[in-house]
Order: structure tokens, then C-alpha cells, then sequence
């Protein structure tokens, strides 16, 4: 009888805890383009969970996309690299429990050994005027 009740408790223990672990999770999707809005297939994309430094990486598939199923909730961070793009990188990516949040991600186009950086543009400079003849 014993040995029944014990069964019984660590199938429930087990059962309990396989569903906190599912509900302390959630799924991120995205898209990556570049400045012109054309899909990036083959872009390396790694998450990490900022509380707990849990990684995962994952390569866009050819229509751009990318998908992390399973992944640790909370505040995430999101780097893309792909040739001929600077490093990008989007952290404070909220995940909470049994959600799926989407990030599409836009690649500027740049050095790519370097940061891209946005600088504004210079004002556009008013024509003279010329005094008019008295």
C-alpha cells in the first residue's frame, strides 16, 4: 500500500513539475529584412535570456524567418550577424509565461565590421536670397 501511495505522489510530482517548466516558457518568432524591406534567409540569430544567460541560436529559414520554441521567459536579448550587415542587437525583449511574442528585426545596410550608427542628415541648406535692385 506503501509503495502505491508513493507511486501515486512522484507520478503526480512529476506530472506537476513537467507543467511549471512548460508554463515558465514561451516562444519568440520573427522576421529579418534588410533597410528595403527584402528578406534576409540565412541570418545567424542568437536569444539569451538576460537573467539566466540561457542561449539558443537559431538561422533564418528562406523567407527570412526564425523561430525559438521552449525558450526561458523573461527579458531577452537578440543579436543577428549575417555578412555584409554590422552586428544587431535589440536587448529588454519581454517573454512571459506560455506566450509568443514576435521581433522582426531590420538589418541596416553598413560596414559590416563596425556598428551601424544612424546619423542625421544635414539640413538642407535655404537659397540666398539676393537683395532686389532699388
Amino acid at each position: 500500500m506503501m509503495t502505491r501511495n508513493f507511486a501515486a505522489m512522484a507520478m503526480f510530482a512529476a506530472v506537476f513539475s513537467c507543467q511549471l517548466f512548460a508554463q515558465s516558457q514561451g516562444t519568440i518568432v520573427g522576421t529579418v529584412t534588410d533597410q528595403g524591406g527584402a528578406v534576409v534567409p540565412g541570418a545567424n540569430v542568437t536569444l539569451v535570456n538576460e537573467g539566466t544567460q540561457f542561449s539558443r541560436s537559431t538561422v533564418t529559414n528562406g523567407n527570412g524567418r526564425y523561430v525559438a520554441e521552449s525558450f526561458p521567459t523573461g527579458k531577452i536579448t537578440i543579436t543577428v550577424e549575417h555578412a555584409g550587415f554590422p552586428k544587431f542587437v535589440r536587448s529588454g525583449a519581454e517573454l512571459t509565461a506560455a506566450d509568443t511574442i514576435t521581433v522582426d528585426i531590420q538589418l541596416k545596410l553598413g560596414d559590416s565590421g563596425k556598428p551601424s550608427r544612424l546619423w542625421p542628415r544635414p539640413p538642407k541648406s535655404k537659397p540666398r536670397m539676393r537683395p532686389s535692385p532699388r
